[in-house]
């Protein structure tokens, strides 16, 4: 069943993400001209401030030296991702502003964190954690820099729920010279998984600001 939050939270990934065509996952790029003002809105981050991280300043007319470093040559956009939509998710329900360290909400918020071991089913709208070790990174982040946890939102669950879609930051990187955010289609839960923060527990109160004064909720109008 859904709630006002999860619907509010999907409805937004739903508009402001790329939706998956068959098997092909849909991506938001930093560098696409097209992209990138969803990009800023969804990791806060340009392409110019990405470039500036990940290597030395070089000029406009010419690639950037991967022999060089920038200020933080590690960062990707999955952490800036989840704490933008945490502050977002709290304007819009009238909930007090809090910061949300997402590589550890495991620990941080234990009260409201679900381990992957649990017999409580993950829903569409909760915040993933997963921790890799070098075994178990998967093949489309085998070439980031110190990648070590990943961090993202459950778009959609199977009925059996042993496959998600997932919503991310993170989905390029140094190596590839550019972000993105990414809308995958369902795929089998990813490995390392830490576990899950349940939405509702965390964000308890939440009420939608233009439905504050009726006290109603008229329901879902997400399209899949």
């Amino acid at each position: 069943m859904s709630t006002p939050v999860r619907d509010w939270i999907l409805n937004r990934l739903n508009s402001q993400t790329k939706a998956p065509v068959g098997t092909d996952t849909g991506f938001i790029w930093s560098d696409n001209a097209s992209d990138e003002p969803k990009f800023i809105i969804l990791t806060g981050t340009t392409h110019v401030q990405l470039m500036a991280k990940w290597y030395a300043p070089f000029p406009k007319d010419q690639k950037p030296d991967h022999k060089t470093k920038g200020s933080d040559p590690n960062f990707t956009t999955c952490t800036s991702f989840l704490s933008i939509m945490n502050t977002k998710i709290r304007e819009a329900g009238g909930l007090p502003k809090k910061y949300l360290d997402t590589m550890v909400m495991n620990t941080t918020e234990k009260t409201h964190f679900v381990k992957a071991d649990s017999t409580i089913a993950a829903k569409p709208g909760d915040f993933f954690l997963t921790k890799y070790t070098k075994n178990t990174v998967p093949d489309e982040h085998k070439n980031w820099v110190g990648f070590s946890h990943h961090v993202g939102i459950i778009y959609e669950v199977s009925p059996d729920g042993n496959m998600w879609s997932q919503v991310a930051g993170g989905s390029g990187g140094r190596n590839m010279e550019k972000d993105g955010v990414s809308r995958k289609p369902l795929q089998i839960k990813p490995e390392g998984l830490v576990g899950w923060l349940d939405i509702d527990l965390y964000y308890a109160g939440w009420v939608e600001k233009n439905t504050r004064s009726s006290g109603r909720w008229e329901g879902p109008s997400r399209m899949v």
